[in-house]
Parts: C-alpha cells; sequence; structure tokens
C-alpha cells in the first residue's frame, strides 16, 4: 500500500465515521525530496485521494506553477460548494505533508515527515488522471476548467 493510500485511508475513516461531518475544505502541502518532474504525479495522487473525502471529482480547477518552476498548486471546486488547495513543492529543506481537512463539525490535521524514494509516488489514483489533464489545461490557458 503507497504512503498516499495509506494517508487517504486515515482521513477517509475520519470522514465516513461522521466525526468531522461533512468536508468542506481540505488545504493540503506536500515538500518533496523527489525530482520536481514527480510534482504531477504526487499532486494528481493528492487530488485522487481529496476527491474521495468529498465522495467526487471536481467540477473545476485552476492551477498555477509547473514542476519546471520546482512548485505546482490547484485549487478545486466541487460540486457540493466544498473546495481544496493542494499544493506541491521540491523541498528546499525538510519533506513533509501537512494536511487540515475541515468539516461541518471538526476537522482532522495531519503533519509528517516526508520521505519518498524515486518512482515511489507515481501511482496516480484513477481520478486524479482525469485531474492531471485539467491542470495541464488550466496551466496552459491561465483560466480555471472543467475536469
Amino acid at each position: 500500500m503507497s504512503y498516499w493510500t495509506s494517508l487517504g485511508d486515515a482521513v477517509q475513516a475520519a470522514v465516513k465515521s461522521g466525526r468531522i461531518g461533512d468536508p468542506v475544505f481540505v488545504r493540503c502541502t506536500a515538500a518533496s525530496a523527489e525530482e520536481s518532474g514527480h510534482l504531477t504525479d504526487i499532486l494528481g495522487e493528492l487530488a485522487g485521494q481529496t476527491s474521495r473525502w468529498f465522495s467526487g471529482p471536481a467540477e473545476r480547477v485552476l492551477a498555477r506553477g509547473g514542476p519546471d518552476e520546482g512548485h505546482l498548486t490547484a485549487a478545486l471546486e466541487f460540486p457540493t460548494g466544498a473546495s481544496a488547495i493542494l499544493s506541491v513543492c521540491r523541498a528546499h529543506g525538510r519533506p513533509e505533508v501537512d494536511i487540515v481537512v475541515l468539516g461541518c463539525r471538526g476537522a482532522v490535521y495531519h503533519r509528517q515527515a516526508l520521505v519518498l524514494r524515486e518512482g515511489s509516488s507515481a501511482h496516480p489514483h484513477r481520478i486524479g488522471a482525469t485531474f492531471l489533464s485539467a491542470v495541464r489545461r488550466s496551466l496552459a490557458t491561465g483560466q480555471p476548467v472543467q475536469p
């Protein structure tokens, strides 16, 4: 099981238990020790996991940055009105992941040192592939797009 799947399952368990209510906002930042070329794979995996928590894919995506710039950020809007900000960058210090999931009755917080080896993150969730296509279109146009 990949790191992202394990992390996603833990958050999904908190969502399904009703402990935090319906998720309304996610902020995830990941600073990776991997090469910048893997940033899009990591972002795709984060989008796939986030879509699980919101029970479906985003309906609008706005992306900024790019692997060549060493950072990539996406704002996602879901049909329910919920939103997410996902950001990945090349670590210039200690690699880590920081996630906040706000629900209508509580929150989940997770911060952990992140050590991934070459190729360990390149398992994009099936929703992530559609999302990555939307990210590329948004980066090319500078506009929000529908996946």
